[in-house]
Order: C-alpha cells, then structure tokens, then sequence
C-alpha cells in the first residue's frame, strides 16, 4: 500500500502454508478411509460396498468442512496481516512526513551506511537489521539520504511485523527517491539488478493506484519477486 510521502509498503507471503494444512486435513482423512475399510473387510461383499458409499459420502462431507473452516481461518490470518500491515504503513507516514516531528536517526547516516557497488548501485551491509538499496541511476542528493537515515526507525517495526506470522517471507518498502529497505537482511544489493527500478514494479503502482482512489489497504495479484 502507498501512504502519504511517496512510500509504498508491500510484504511477501509463503504460499505453501494454506496448502501443507489442508493435504494434514486430507491424510487424516486417508487414514480415517483405512481403518474403517479393515474393520468391514469381514462383512459381505453387499455391506461393504454400502459402508464405502457412506463412507464416501462422509469423507466427502468432512473434506467441505476442513476446507471451509482452512478458509476460515486463512482469511481472519490474512485480514490480520493486512490490518498490521496498514498500521505499520500509517507510522511509516508518520516518520517520513514529519508528524510527529523526527530527524534522521545519528546512527543511520548515508555516508556511514551505504556502499557504492562496482555497477554504481548502493547498499548496506549484512550486519544490520534491514537490506537497503538505491539503484545506479539515481542521484544521491539529500532527499535519498534522508530517506534511508528516516527508515533506520523502521528496523524494529519491521521485525516486529514480520514475527507476527508465519506465513510472511519478507515486509519492505520504497520511496519515491528509489530507496528500497527489505526485511530480513537478504543484502538486496547482491540480489537485484544495479538499476532495479522500484516504482517501475507492478506492486509500486498497483499501490500507488490504490492510494490514488483512496481504497487503503488492498491485495495485489500474484506477480514475480525479482528477490526470488
């Protein structure tokens, strides 16, 4: 989502969660299948196919219900990742736009920081919190610096964030200056590409849209995380 000051949140989720508890929902299900199986093996063949006829008709009602309550719940994890998110999102405004009034952090300065790469990108390195990263292209110029020292009181936030579920791979951010911070330190600068554009990315402007129509919050489509 993109708040006020040109920062656009985005965070990353690990989609194998939702589909490793319902295939435990569907083996406990198989196993439920076998045992009543073996306990009418010594019924006549007529018994044994009723009991496989209501046995299927159970097994059928009881994988709707595992999966509608799954879906139940996935959706209340997912509306609490979103409601998190937002609130991250509305302290990161708040940073960034002064209100409450913050100067840069003393430990979180530019030239104490940040690296020039052997393409022209910068980066930080893999002993602090967060990965920052600011393309080749971009002119290093006061407004960049003040973006990666403001985000230095994001670090805790961000953690704290990211601990909160299970089902987050990653929670980051940009500028409208091109500053990418990434949490957990993955040293996005070895990761992307020296001139990895930010606001060229789908998530950016599909968020910026968001923003435009004032929706808040909103899921964005699955696309491909130049991380990965």
């Amino acid at each position: 989502m993109d708040e006020p000051g040109g920062i656009t949140w985005m965070k990353s989720m690990r989609g194998s969660s939702f589909l490793i508890s319902l295939g435990i929902g569907i083996v406990l299900t198989g196993i439920f299948i076998a045992a009543a199986l073996a306990v009418s093996g010594w019924q006549n063949r007529v018994a044994l196919q009723a009991s496989r006829l209501v046995l299927r008709g159970q097994t059928e009602t009881y994988l709707r219900q595992m999966t509608d309550q799954y879906a139940k719940e996935y959706d209340l994890t997912l509306e609490q990742i979103r409601a998190g998110l937002e609130q991250l999102a509305v302290y990161t405004a708040a940073v960034y736009d002064g209100s409450p009034q913050t100067d840069a952090p003393a430990d979180w300065q530019f030239q104490d920081r940040m690296t020039l790469g052997d393409e022209g990108q910068y980066s930080n390195g893999a002993d602090d919190l967060t990965s920052v990263f600011v393309p080749a292209f971009q002119t290093i110029d006061s407004a960049v610096e003040r973006d990666v020292a403001l985000g230095g009181y994001l670090e805790a936030p961000m953690q704290a964030f990211y601990e909160s579920s299970d089902l987050l791979s990653a929670v980051f951010f940009a500028t409208a200056h091109e500053v990418t911070r990434y949490y957990p330190n993955i040293q996005l600068g070895t990761v992307v590409l020296p001139d990895y554009q930010a606001t060229g990315q789908d998530w950016y402007q599909r968020a910026s849209t968001a923003t435009a129509a004032q929706t808040g919050a909103a899921w964005g489509a699955v696309y491909k995380d130049p991380v990965s």
